[in-house]
């Protein structure tokens, strides 16, 4: 408790430690600010004796691939025809631009097994690989 004694140097020693506690503060939270913010960087480069270990430089033989000059563009054709394979229920796509009502599909699909599409007059048939799909329910 103050009391004053009739002279200014004890409210003027409070009001210089009241300024002083509110400088050291906001001094505090700026270093400890600027502090978190440069512990926490994401940076790619390893730091004291913490080893990274790569998982995906694993031991494998990766397969030689050739590499051929092949033309990759190319332009899907419309059926003319519904193919045989294709019975009841399917998909049925075609462009954007086409009417479907014109029976122009570029893409044919029984939704279980296989597709189809049509590349300069030929068909190519698209099966199904199952091996790397998950199923959905109602927990995933």
């Amino acid at each position: 408790m103050y009391v004053y004694n009739g002279s200014t140097t004890v409210a003027s020693n409070w009001f210089n430690t009241l300024i002083f506690k509110k400088v050291m503060t906001r001094l505090t939270l700026i270093l400890l600010t600027a502090f978190i913010l440069t512990s926490c960087s994401n940076s790619d480069t390893p730091t004291g004796n913490s080893q990274k270990v790569d998982t995906n430089k694993a031991d494998t033989v990766k397969p030689v691939v050739a590499i051929y000059n092949v033309d990759t563009t190319f332009k899907l054709d419309f059926f003319k025809a519904l193919p045989d394979t294709i019975d009841g229920c399917g998909e049925y796509l075609t462009y954007d631009t086409s009417k479907v009502a014109n029976d122009k599909y570029i893409f044919l699909s029984n939704l279980t097994d296989f597709a189809i599409i049509k590349i300069k007059g030929k068909d190519v048939y698209l099966n199904k690989d199952t091996t790397e799909s998950k199923e959905i329910n109602d927990k995933s």
